[in-house]
């Protein structure tokens, strides 16, 4: 009984571990992929990819900090049209004329968020 509740708890503790490393080594790629299929159709989906504040340039081209939800009313567009290219931390997207970078990073807890986006004139 003492034996078979030990291997149990070795049993446990490893399957804690394998997965919390598993959860880690997830590459930009894999995590962009969820990205684009989990996090581009609907503003709750996105707000789960991003961190408190995105930052990006106001219409008068100065650095701002807006809300998730405003960075989502503004890219939803771009989302509609599919065209994603996965680069080493970023996503460009497109609608065919112009281009939007979403930049990410890996936090503390190694998730990746969206932290900036802008355009690419």
């Amino acid at each position: 009984m003492k034996k078979t509740f030990s291997v149990l708890l070795i049993v446990i503790v490893y399957s804690f571990i394998f997965s919390s490393l598993q959860a880690q080594t997830q590459t930009f790629k894999e995590f962009a992929n969820d990205f684009i299929d989990n996090g581009t159709s609907s503003l709750s989906g996105f707000e789960a990819y991003c961190e408190s504040k995105v930052s990006t340039t106001n219409d008068q081209g100065n650095p701002t900090k807006e809300k998730p939800t405003t960075a989502y009313n503004y890219l939803k567009y771009f989302f509609e049209f599919k065209k994603f290219k996965i680069k080493k931390n970023r996503i460009e997207l497109s609608d065919g004329e112009y281009k939007i970078s979403i930049y990410f990073r890996e936090n503390s807890d190694g998730e990746w968020k969206l932290y900036k986006y802008d355009a690419i004139l």
